[in-house]
């Protein structure tokens, strides 16, 4: 998950609502960006890959009066909004309106390129099963950056999978790599994987 989808979706469980803006973003957690420049720019990544498209609440433009351009807002209840906004933010809210939501990604990811069951099957490990979209390496295009290593470059993202490939998002709790959590796997050939056995002449 990136950062702007993390303090969106956190902002929405805490205060009610959120405001789809780098400026917001910065002020109200500093600790997720080191600067604004880097907020910014990940913010811009994040509107153009849609990325809010399925926050829940209803979306709202609003007029603050330190703000030459209007900002987004999501929120869960329309109850007291300006009043809440200017609580959050300091600022007076000029204008308040509902706006229609934005459509879904118009682009479907593509079909999953191997089968959606676990390749190590036949392993029994002590840790369970994760999915893709709990890795690092799995794509907003949904495809797998580590697909040499995973063996799958378009895998299907919500199916429980053990994967030597797996890296844990940068905000998991839980840090450990694909060979930490199934040591047991690691000396497994697998069939077409990169650890497979050679071939004898």
């Amino acid at each position: 998950m990136t950062r702007p989808l993390t303090f969106a979706q956190q902002a929405l469980a805490h205060t009610g609502l959120v405001i789809l803006s780098a400026r917001f973003a910065i002020e109200q957690r500093p600790d997720l960006w080191a600067d604004g420049l880097a907020c910014a720019a990940e913010f811009g990544q994040a509107m153009a890959r849609n990325s809010f498209a399925n926050l829940p609440g209803i979306r709202f433009k609003a007029a603050l009066d330190d703000q030459s351009t209007p900002v987004i807002v999501v929120a869960r209840s329309a109850d007291q909004l300006a009043a809440r906004i200017e609580w959050l933010t300091g600022r007076k809210v000029i204008s308040l309106e509902a706006t229609v939501s934005p459509p879904q990604a118009v682009v479907a990811p593509p079909a999953p390129s191997a089968p959606p069951e676990d390749r190590h099957h036949g392993v029994v490990t002590r840790e369970s099963s994760v999915t893709c979209s709990d890795c690092s390496a799995f794509t907003a295009g949904h495809s797998c950056s580590s697909a040499v290593q995973s063996g799958t470059e378009h895998p299907a993202a919500n199916v429980p999978r053990r994967c030597l490939a797996f890296a844990p998002h940068w905000d998991a709790v839980d840090k450990r790599c694909g060979a930490e959590r199934w040591p047991e796997l690691v000396a497994r050939p697998v069939k077409g994987g990169r650890n497979a056995p050679a071939r004898r002449a």
